[in-house]
């Protein structure tokens, strides 16, 4: 973790700071008021991103969202813990930022958590059909320097063939 930016060391850092997810403006402000203090309320922008089913997911930067810094702030749906265990999603983000496949998890705060923005494009089915691409993401040395060990991590049980998190 950064400790410029929310964290040090495996701790997480966790806020105790609830979001209203009706108005999650003013929650969101107390939570980026840590993260990034330097960060001025009145030039703070978010954008609500649509897509998700059960979360709502909240890009908060100054400037442009496309540049680096931008805070994803991820509230939970109601109950969804009942069927995500929270913990473990936590702790697979860390996995995966350790090894280079994931984004920085800033900290958690009671009802969500605030991650990195990672930059990229959206990978449609029309551009996975197209041979450069689907090549560039199979090839040997790609899968090499890319891969994570998940099976010798202890969130990673393999059992009758089945991966379980």
């Amino acid at each position: 973790m950064d400790p410029e930016h929310g964290g040090s060391g495996d701790q997480l850092l966790h806020l105790d700071v609830a979001v209203d997810e009706r108005e999650p403006r003013r929650g969101i402000l107390d939570l980026l008021s840590k993260l990034r203090p330097e960060w001025k309320t009145p030039h703070i922008q978010m954008k609500t991103f649509t897509e998700g089913i059960t979360n709502q997911l909240i890009g908060c930067y100054v400037g442009s969202l496309q540049e680096p810094g931008c805070v994803l702030v991820r509230l939970y749906g109601r109950m969804t813990e009942l069927y995500v265990n929270r913990d473990r999603e936590v702790e697979m983000f860390q996995v995966f930022q350790a090894h280079g496949c994931g984004p920085e998890i800033y900290c958690s705060f009671q009802n969500g958590i605030c991650y990195e923005f990672v930059r990229g494009n959206v990978l449609e089915d029309e551009l996975l059909r197209q041979p450069s691409i689907y090549r560039s993401l199979l090839a040997p040395s790609k899968i090499s320097q890319s891969a994570v060990s998940l099976s010798t991590h202890r969130l990673f049980k393999r059992k009758q063939g089945i991966c379980q998190f």
